[in-house]
C-alpha cells in the first residue's frame, strides 16, 4: 500500500538493551559499555520511594514532638518568672515594729473541694497587706504550728485571722495540708470556717473567719477582767458536743480531731463556741476503721490509751472532751503542776471531791454561786463520765448532746460511790432546769 505524501520517514529504533552491529566493528564493546552503565543508575534511584514514605509517616510526629518541646519551654519560663521572688531569710523587724517574712515561691496542688462557699488561693500579697506587712501589733499569738495575725483583706474589708507556719514548724508541711483536707470539707456552725489559704515552699498560710473573743482558754484563764458567765459557759459546752457529734456521726465521714483542747475551741462575737485546729484530725468513711496510731495530742487531755499505746478513737475525742468541761466548770486548766498533788491532775480532783460528796466544792470560785447548781452538778458528772479511764464506759458525743438538752438521764459514773452518809444533796438524773442554749443564735 503507498504512503502518503505527508507521511514522516520511517526510521528503524532499537531497543536500548539490543545491539545491532557488524562482528567486524567496534560498537559491541561501547554497547555493553552503555547497558552496564544504566544498571547502576537503576539501582541508585530504588531508594528514593522509601524515604519518601519514611518522611511521610514520621512528619507529622516530628512536628507534634516540637511543639510540645516549645510548649514545655514556655511554661518552664513563665514558672520561673512567678518564681523570682525574693527567698532571704527574714531580716530583723523594722523600727515600726513590722517584720519582713520570706516571700515564698510556687503554690503546690492542695486538696480544696470546689463549690459555692469553698475556699480559695490567696496571694502572698494579699495577706501581706491584710495584716499590714505582717505587723507585730497585729499579732493574735504563737502556737507550734506559727504565729497568727488579724488581717483584714483588701477590697472587700472582711476582717479574718491568718495562722502562718513558720520554717521548722513542729507540725509541718504535712500537718498543713491534712487540717486543709479536713476543715475545708467540714461545715457546722460550730467549727471554725477555712476562708481560704496561700501555700508555698516552706511557707504557708491559712485563712480563717475571725473570732473576737480569742480562744477559751484566754476567756477562762488569762483575762482577769473577763469573766465568762454560767450561761455562757453552758452555751459553749454545748456548742463543743455538737461540733464534736458532727464530726463523729453527723457527716458523711467520720473525723477524728485528736488535739481536743480549750485553746483549740474559738469563740465569736456571742460567746458561741467553735472548733478549731484540724492539723492533728483524721478522716475515714464511716464504714472503715479510723483507729490511729500516730502520736499526737496534749498532756491533760489525752486518754489513757492515747498516752500509753498511742491509740486514736472517737473516744479520745471524748476523753478531751471531758477534761475541756471540767475546765469549764471549775475554772483551772486540766494539768497544773504548781498546784499540790492532789489537786495537779483537775479530774483526779474532781473524782476525789465526788468520792468525799462535795462535788460543789469544785465549782469556779469566780462564778460566787450564780449558776444553776443542778445543771452545774450535772455538767461536773458528765465530765467524769466522759474522762472514765475505760473507753468503753465512755458515752459517744450523741448521748453527751442528749443528757445537756435533758433527754436522756444522767449517765453512770464509774468511779467509786461517795461515802456513807455524805451523799450529795442533789443526784441529778438529768440537767435541772429549762436548757437555753443560745440568747443570740450561732451562725
Amino acid at each position: 500500500m503507498p504512503r502518503s505524501l505527508f507521511a514522516p520517514p520511517l526510521i528503524p529504533v532499537a531497543p536500548d538493551f539490543e545491539c545491532h552491529h557488524d562482528h567486524t566493528s567496534a560498537e559491541p564493546a561501547n554497547c555493553v559499555a552503555s547497558q552496564e552503565s544504566d544498571k547502576p543508575s537503576s539501582r541508585t534511584s530504588s531508594p528514593e520511594p522509601l524515604i519518601e514514605q519514611i518522611i511521610a509517616i514520621l512528619g507529622p510526629w516530628m512536628f507534634v514532638f516540637v511543639l510540645i518541646l516549645v510548649a514545655a519551654f514556655i511554661i518552664s519560663r513563665r514558672d520561673r518568672a512567678c518564681s523570682t521572688i525574693d527567698t532571704a531569710p527574714s531580716k530583723p523587724a523594722r523600727p515600726s515594729g513590722r517584720p519582713v517574712l520570706p516571700v515564698p515561691r510556687a503554690t503546690p496542688a492542695l486538696p480544696i473541694r470546689n463549690g459555692l462557699g469553698a475556699p480559695r488561693s490567696f496571694s502572698y500579697q494579699e495577706l501581706s497587706e491584710a495584716t499590714g506587712g505582717f505587723d507585730l501589733r497585729n499579732k493574735l499569738g504563737a502556737g507550734g504550728f506559727g504565729s497568727v495575725y488579724r488581717g483584714v483583706l483588701p477590697g472587700t474589708g472582711t476582717v479574718v485571722a491568718i495562722k502562718t507556719m513558720d520554717e521548722g514548724s513542729d507540725q509541718g508541711v504535712k500537718e498543713f495540708l491534712a487540717e486543709v483536707r479536713t476543715i475545708s470539707r467540714v461545715r457546722h456552725r460550730n467549727v471554725v470556717q477555712l476562708l481560704g489559704w496561700c501555700g508555698r515552699e516552706h511557707h504557708f498560710m491559712l485563712v480563717y473567719e475571725y473570732m473576737p473573743n480569742g480562744s477559751l482558754d484566754k476567756a477562762l484563764f488569762r483575762r482577769p477582767t473577763c469573766r465568762l458567765s454560767w450561761r455562757q459557759r453552758f452555751k459553749i459546752i454545748f456548742g463543743i458536743a455538737a461540733a464534736l457529734d458532727h464530726l463523729h456521726e453527723g457527716w458523711r465521714h467520720k473525723v477524728i480531731h485528736r488535739d481536743v483542747k480549750s485553746s483549740n475551741i474559738m469563740l465569736d462575737a456571742h460567746f458561741c463556741a467553735k472548733l478549731g485546729d484540724f492539723g492533728l484530725a483524721r478522716m475515714n468513711p464511716h464504714q472503715m476503721s479510723l483507729a490511729t496510731t500516730n502520736p499526737a495530742g496534749t498532756f491533760g487531755y489525752l486518754a489513757p490509751e492515747s498516752a500509753i499505746f498511742g491509740k486514736f478513737t472517737v473516744k479520745s475525742d471524748v476523753f478531751a472532751f471531758g477534761a475541756v468541761v471540767l475546765e469549764i466548770a471549775c475554772g483551772r486548766g486540766a494539768l497544773e503542776p504548781l498546784l499540790p498533788n492532789e489537786q495537779s491532775v483537775l479530774k483526779d480532783w474532781v473524782d476525789k471531791a465526788f468520792k468525799e460528796g462535795q462535788l460543789m466544792r469544785v465549782a469556779d470560785p469566780r462564778l460566787q454561786g450564780q449558776f444553776n447548781f443542778g445543771q452545774m452538778q450535772a455538767v461536773l458528772l458528765l465530765g467524769l463520765v466522759c474522762s472514765a479511764s475505760n473507753p468503753n464506759d465512755r458515752p459517744s458525743m450523741r448521748q453527751v448532746l442528749q443528757v445537756l438538752a435533758g433527754e436522756t438521764p444522767m449517765l453512770p459514773v464509774s468511779v467509786c460511790k461517795p461515802a456513807k452518809g455524805r451523799e450529795e444533796r442533789r443526784a441529778p438524773s438529768s440537767v435541772a432546769g429549762p436548757l437555753t442554749i443560745c440568747s443570740t443564735p450561732c451562725t
